[in-house]
């Protein structure tokens, strides 16, 4: 891991860790996605442009009739 090949003051430790914990949810959704029986294609991790603007789509669900457009966020804690 990267955090433990290098010396990183406490910004890049933050926004390292805070990429980690980003990807590790992207994974739990996928996983749960394993699950669906629906045939459906799935596009992931998305970078797109529009007039000089660039998004990116965590993921794109696409199935029978609809599609999905997934910001994934891994939270923790209590949401009041």
């Amino acid at each position: 891991y990267l955090n433990r090949r290098m010396k990183l003051d406490e910004k890049e430790k933050f926004r390292y860790l805070n990429l980690e914990k980003g990807y590790e949810g992207e994974l739990k959704f996928d996983a749960l996605l394993e699950n669906l029986q629906e045939e459906r294609y799935i596009l992931n991790d998305l970078l797109l442009a529009v007039n000089n603007s660039y998004f990116q789509i965590d993921s794109l669900i696409i199935s029978q009739g609809i599609i999905h457009l997934i910001d994934i966020r891994n939270f923790e804690g209590d949401c009041y």
